[in-house]
């Protein structure tokens, strides 16, 4: 009987992961990072999972930055803001990762700040 409700409890761990779960764009209301789990660049798209600030569980948040073959000012943004998120994530708690886009074709923002004791 315990084999089958070990059996049964990792079954259900395992088929409710989040990794099925699509990100959830980040939008005009900034998102605040407190601790970064994983960071993940695809094509001009930056997928940061972690723990919102307030929140207990983690989540995951995507931020896409629009770029043309010409535009290498957007691109420095999406370069600088992968640098930040992995900095944030070598040390969790010491630094907040607030994510935002205002939309549309605007830039999207990334702004790494220090906690401060």
């Amino acid at each position: 009987m315990r084999r089958l409700v070990k059996a049964a409890a990792i079954v259900a761990v395992l088929s409710s992961g989040r990794a099925s779960a699509a990100p959830t764009p980040v939008g005009a209301t900034p998102v605040v990072l407190v601790a970064i789990d994983s960071v993940e660049v695809t094509g001009t798209t930056i997928v940061v999972a972690g723990v919102e600030e307030g929140a207990g569980a983690p989540s995951e948040w995507s931020i896409s930055f629009y770029v043309t073959s010409s535009d290498t000012f957007a691109m420095g943004q999406l370069e600088a803001c992968h640098r930040m998120a992995l900095a944030a994530m070598t040390k969790p708690g010491a630094y907040r990762l607030t994510l935002w886009d205002q939309g549309s074709y605007s830039y999207a923002h990334c702004r790494l700040s220090r906690v401060t004791p």
